[in-house]
């Protein structure tokens, strides 16, 4: 701050209230746009997953009841769906040879979201029904190793709603690859 209360960065911030931001409505053309459910997955939203600390994280906030909330939403006014789902192979492959970061070796020492188990599957409360897609990737970013970017040609997306568990992993490395392809 100057003398005069200015920030350098930027002359609409001010110590005492914050940015100033104007509020804009958008228009959502059904036909062109997603929800995408990220990793809402048992062994990540579930308390008896065996990843508990994203579950109690998810729990506090309500994570679950507000993804179902917006998928609700969502059916009801005939919107598309979609459905991120992290998976791992017996023995982890995906991860490459050790060593490996600690949140990874985490995951395979509690040998979490392997392909076909019950921790890999959805949460009952927003499971999959009819035709919706299911986008499988075994990394942070749903469009690396899957079959996401022909599905956003193929259906002609052009916007895409994350919600979902890991905002700091999923969603934002999820984001920053939407972003890459003009998403």
């Amino acid at each position: 701050m100057d003398k005069h209360g200015s920030s350098p960065v930027s002359p609409t911030m001010s110590a005492d209230d914050g940015p100033k931001y104007e509020v804009m409505p958008i228009t959502i053309e059904r036909e062109r746009t997603v929800l995408l459910i990220c990793h809402i997955q048992n062994d990540l939203a579930h308390p008896n997953g065996k990843l508990k600390i994203f579950a109690t994280q998810a729990a506090r906030v309500g994570t679950v009841a507000n993804v179902a909330k917006a998928l609700k939403a969502t059916r009801d006014a005939k919107g598309i769906v979609w459905y991120l789902q992290t998976f791992h192979r017996p023995g982890y492959p995906e991860y490459g040879p050790p060593p490996i970061p600690s949140q990874s070796q985490w995951i395979k020492d509690t040998k979490a979201l392997l392909d076909g188990t019950w921790g890999c599957e959805f949460v009952e409360e927003i499971k999959p029904v009819g035709e919706e897609i299911i986008i499988r990737s075994p990394t942070v970013n749903g469009l690396a190793q899957g079959d996401m970017l022909q599905e956003l040609i193929s259906w002609n997306i052009n916007t895409v709603v994350l919600c979902g568990i890991s905002t700091c992993s999923v969603i934002l490395g999820t984001t920053i690859g939407l972003k890459d392809i003009g998403v």
